[in-house]
């Protein structure tokens, strides 16, 4: 599901995570649609490519507060917190108008509703068995590590 500003229309204050109202409307009037599911969801955040004023705080935080701020709003709306597996920021790594770099339309939140099977996969490299990708790494790693001090 993609939620994105028009030139009329602003999900959140410009250049800020405060959500508008009829943004919060539309998310409170989801959050039973994703909580009927069983599946998990992954909430984006993404802005246009106009440059940040403050060094400190960039595209990259707006993206990921604003995401956090349509989490929070469909958890207050009675989504239960467990239905979210992921909140990333994407800044504006990912335009969907690239031609027009700083258009409305590249300020989006994008709500991915995952299979099992993506669920799963994402499952097995963020952690719940983990151990399945990141033991064998650590094993390679120490075989590298033994053969190194060997050689020396």
């Amino acid at each position: 599901m993609l939620i994105k500003d028009d030139q009329n229309r602003n999900m959140f204050e410009r250049g800020s995570a405060q959500i508008m109202p009829f943004f919060k409307t539309l998310l409170v009037e989801l959050a039973p649609v994703f909580d009927s599911l069983d599946n998990k969801i992954i909430i984006t955040g993404h802005t246009d490519a106009m440059a940040y004023k403050n060094n400190i705080y960039n595209n990259w935080n707006l993206s990921g507060d604003r995401a956090l701020s349509a989490r929070r709003v469909l958890e207050e709306a009675g989504m239960p917190e467990d239905k979210v597996m992921q909140v990333s920021a994407m800044a504006d790594q990912m335009l969907l108008d690239a031609k027009n770099p700083q258009s409305a339309g590249n300020r989006r939140i994008e709500i991915m509703v995952l299979t099992k099977s993506a669920s799963d996969t994402l499952y097995q490299y963020f952690g719940q068995h983990g151990d399945k990708v990141v033991q064998p790494l650590v094993q390679k790693l120490d075989k590298q590590q033994v053969l190194s001090q060997r050689m020396r």
